[in-house]
C-alpha cells in the first residue's frame, strides 16, 4: 500500500476543545489519538464535515496554558454516536507545535 503522508505520525492521547471559527463551541471535548508536524485526528461526539474550519485549544499534561491551532476539516466519518476527523493545521505558532511534538513524540517512543 502507498503511503502518500509526507510526515510520521505520533499515536498520543491528548485532549482539546474544537470551536468554529466563529467561536461558537463544537465541542467542549474531543481526544486527539495522533499528531504529525501538519495536522491531528481526534474524536468528538459532533458530527464534523469536511472542509469545516476549527479552532482547537490543545492541553498538555501538566501544562497550565492551552495551545490555539486554527485548523480545516481533511476527513470526518461519523459512525457508532463517535466522529473520528482529521484536520491539517492552518496556524498554529511554532513554539506550540513544538511542544506538541515533543509530547506526541516522547509519550510515543517511551523516550524520557
Amino acid at each position: 500500500m502507498l503511503n502518500r503522508r509526507k510526515y510520521i505520525r505520533f499515536k498520543t492521547s491528548l485532549d482539546a476543545k474544537c470551536f468554529s471559527l466563529n467561536g461558537d463551541p463544537v465541542s467542549d471535548h474531543v481526544q486527539i489519538t495522533n499528531m504529525s508536524r501538519e495536522g491531528v485526528r481526534f474524536t468528538a461526539k459532533e458530527t464534523l464535515t469536511k472542509g469545516d474550519r476549527v479552532s482547537l485549544e490543545v492541553s498538555l499534561p501538566g501544562e497550565e496554558e492551552t495551545f490555539p491551532v486554527a485548523a480545516e476539516v481533511t476527513w470526518a466519518v461519523f459512525g457508532n454516536g463517535v466522529c473520528n476527523a482529521g484536520v491539517h493545521f492552518k496556524y498554529i505558532d511554532p513554539t506550540s507545535r513544538f511542544k506538541m511534538l515533543d509530547y506526541a513524540f516522547y509519550s510515543a517512543t517511551g523516550s524520557a
